[in-house]
């Protein structure tokens, strides 16, 4: 304004920097929604496999408690029948050391288990054919003279690492002094 000396600045609303803000706050909010639903999901699945990891492992456990305390004999052999695992009923039974997991047993199924009633056993293992009888009535060996009765099952059992075979054993020597009394 010339006669009073004044000099007037005024502000205009620049247009093209509003929109660039509006665009910037856009991508910015945008970013951060994705990194927090990506982090949140991640966060999830990492929960979800912690999760699963701990119902393997009590699972697993729940299932050893079930094998140890159960009062049929289970062992798992491998092919050529060497056992790698028995329970402590299994243990009682056959008068056997416990395993390690990591070790296998010198002592063969074969060995311990009167098993001259199942046809063709060895080659069965190794080619892992079906044991088609459900259950099997024999004898354990021992080197004493006493025979102990026993019923007996084998199955091929699928694992990661390769096939073994779950044998049971239940000891049946009351149910055979009750059948020799009832045939007297």
């Amino acid at each position: 304004i010339t006669d009073t000396g004044w000099t007037l600045y005024y502000m205009e609303k620049n247009k093209d920097f509003v929109q660039a803000a509006i665009v910037f706050v856009l991508v910015v909010f945008t970013g951060f929604t994705l990194s927090y639903l990506y982090f949140r999901e991640r966060r999830s699945k990492i929960n979800s496999r912690r999760q699963a990891r701990e119902n393997e492992i009590r699972h697993r456990r729940e299932l050893e408690a079930i094998i140890e305390n159960i009062h049929i004999g289970v062992l798992s052999i491998n092919d050529k029948g060497h056992i790698l695992f028995l329970n402590e009923a299994a243990q009682k039974m056959l008068r056997l050391p416990q395993l390690h997991p990591s070790e296998k047993s010198p002592v063969k199924i074969q060995q311990i288990v009167d098993i001259g009633n199942v046809e063709e056993f060895e080659r069965k293992l190794v080619t892992g054919g079906d044991i088609v009888k459900p259950f099997y009535e024999t004898t354990l060996l021992s080197k004493s003279n006493y025979a102990t009765p026993v019923m007996f099952a084998i199955s091929q059992v699928l694992l990661e690492e390769g096939s073994r075979f779950l044998v049971t054993l239940v000891n049946i020597e009351k149910r055979k002094k009750a059948e020799e009394a009832l045939l007297r």
